[in-house]
């Protein structure tokens, strides 16, 4: 099974002003599924920053992404992966694409 990638990072998750401005930093784990054709059908909070606001950034940006889908056998298929949003002062907000060896599952119907 290969792990989805993620496309492209750029701009897809906003890191709330209010909470910049105040120095409040996080890391969301967010359980994505992604979709044979690499959208996202849904997303989630997995681990939480302990901010409301980030997690909630963190979903809708997730919402927003584009991956290579996950692959079985040469194929897409749909899968979940569980990928953390870094907001960092110093670098805003930082992506990171799903890690080799993060627990990927087949969706089932």
């Amino acid at each position: 099974m290969e792990s989805p990638a993620l496309r492209a990072t750029q701009g897809v998750v906003e890191y709330p002003y209010h909470l910049w401005d105040r120095g409040v930093e996080g890391t969301t784990m967010v359980r994505v599924l992604v979709n044979e054709a690499g959208g996202v059908d849904s997303a989630m909070v997995a681990e939480s920053s302990g901010a409301p606001a980030l997690d909630s950034a963190a979903v809708a940006g997730a919402l927003r992404m584009v991956f290579e889908p996950g692959r079985r056998g040469g194929q897409p298929v749909r899968v979940w992966t569980r990928m953390p949003i870094h907001f960092l002062k110093e670098e805003a907000v930082r992506l990171d694409s799903p890690a080799a060896g993060t627990h990927v599952n087949e969706s089932r119907p």
